[in-house]
């Protein structure tokens, strides 16, 4: 199965269990389940997939060459403490990516919305990415999984957190 297979089902899985978890909520609290809006507001959820989407890509791909437009980048699609730990992250990347003449190319495979709340959305997302080392002239290929938590912060969805499912 592909990447694109195992995202959509994935994806399909979560949404499913966010329904689930809402219909279980419900019963003990009858307004708990109107909470989670991703599959009932189609437009409010394909704005917050395409920001996202937009998001993912441009945060994880970058050109050695220019540190200052990422940074630029970053500082228009993060929020809150996110944006400080995403800036000390790639700080502490920066000097190996220009050693390494390092660049990242990233395209997400397939995302969805998982919960969808009137300020604050989870989104699922799975990258295909193409890293180039222009030192050794190396070329390699991946695949990267993650939680978004978008927030809209002065009417736009920023990314508010993100849970890289490291040690799981």
């Amino acid at each position: 199965m592909s990447w694109r297979g195992i995202g959509r089902a994935v994806a399909a899985l979560t949404v499913g269990f966010g329904l689930l978890t809402g219909a279980a909520a419900a019963q003990e609290n009858p307004l708990a389940g109107a909470v989670n809006r991703a599959l009932v507001d189609a437009d409010r959820t394909a704005e917050v997939l395409d920001r996202t989407e937009e998001a993912a890509e441009a945060l994880f791909t970058y050109d050695y060459r220019d540190p200052a437009g990422h940074r630029k980048t970053f500082d228009e699609l993060t929020t809150g403490s996110f944006a400080d730990r995403y800036s000390e992250l790639f700080d502490a990347t920066l000097a190996q990516a220009v050693e390494q003449q390092y660049s990242l190319s990233s395209a997400v495979a397939n995302a969805g919305v998982r919960v969808l709340t009137k300020g604050e959305a989870e989104v699922l997302v799975f990258l295909d990415q193409t890293g180039t080392r222009g030192d050794t002239n190396q070329q390699s290929q991946g695949n990267a999984m993650f939680l978004a938590t978008m927030r809209q912060d002065d009417g736009d969805w920023k990314v508010a957190d993100m849970d890289l499912f490291e040690g799981q």
